[in-house]
C-alpha cells in the first residue's frame, strides 16, 4: 500500500500543510488527523520487522512553527502505536500550566513518569491501531487546547523511520539501515 510517506527515504521537515492529500486542508479535523494517523500506521506495516530483535518505527512529530508545544507518534510494524504530548519536563519552559496538565488527563493521557528505562518526559498513551481515531481527537485536543493551534498553517511536522534493536520495550538502539551488497 503507497502512503503520502512512501516517497519519503530520510528524515524530512515542512509545513503541515504538505500532508494534506490530495485535497487541501484550512482548518484541524480530527477526521484527517485520524487519516494522518492511519497514512503513519500503513507505512509503519508495509515493510516487516527485520530478523531477530530488529523492528521498524515510523515517527512523525507534529510542532508549532513559533513557540513550544508538540504532539509526536510511533508506528511499529508490529502494531504498536505510542502517542506523546510534550510536558514542561520535556520543553525546559513552562509553557503547561497544572490546568492544562489537568485536562491532558481526563483526556487521557498518561502524565510523565519514570519507566524501568528511565525518565518518559512527556504525556503519553499506548494504543493499538484500532483506537487511531481517539488517539487523533486527544492530540487535536492537546494542540489546541493547550497549545493554542487554531490553524494548520501554524503547525509544522517531521518524519523519520528507524530500524531498532527492541528488547521488550519499544524504545531501543538506531542501528543504520541494512546496506544492499553487490555480487
Amino acid at each position: 500500500m503507497t502512503t503520502i510517506f512512501s516517497a519519503m527515504t530520510c528524515r524530512v521537515e515542512g509545513p503541515l500543510r504538505t500532508l494534506a492529500g490530495r485535497t487541501s486542508v484550512d482548518q484541524l479535523s480530527a477526521e484527517w488527523f485520524a487519516w494522518l494517523l492511519a497514512q503513519l500506521a500503513n507505512e509503519a506495516g508495509s515493510v516487516p520487522d527485520g530478523p531477530g530483535t530488529l523492528r521498524r518505527h515510523c515517527y512523525l512529530i507534529v510542532e508549532r512553527s513559533e513557540g513550544p508545544g508538540y504532539v509526536q507518534f510511533a508506528a511499529g510494524a508490529d502494531g504498536t502505536f505510542i502517542a506523546e504530548a510534550s510536558s514542561n519536563q520535556s520543553l525546559g519552559v513552562d509553557a503547561v500550566s497544572p490546568v492544562d496538565e489537568y485536562l491532558l488527563e481526563t483526556l487521557g493521557w498518561e502524565p510523565p513518569a519514570t519507566g524501568p528505562r528511565g525518565p518518559r518526559p512527556n504525556f503519553r498513551t499506548d494504543n493499538e491501531r484500532s483506537s487511531l481515531g481517539r488517539i487523533a481527537l486527544i492530540a487535536l485536543r492537546a494542540l489546541t487546547d493547550v497549545f493554542a493551534v487554531s490553524s494548520i498553517d501554524e503547525l509544522r511536522y517531521t518524519y523519520f523511520d528507524a530500524i531498532r534493536f527492541v528488547d521488550g520495550d519499544e524504545r531501543g538502539e538506531r542501528v543504520p539501515p541494512p546496506t544492499l551488497e553487490n555480487d
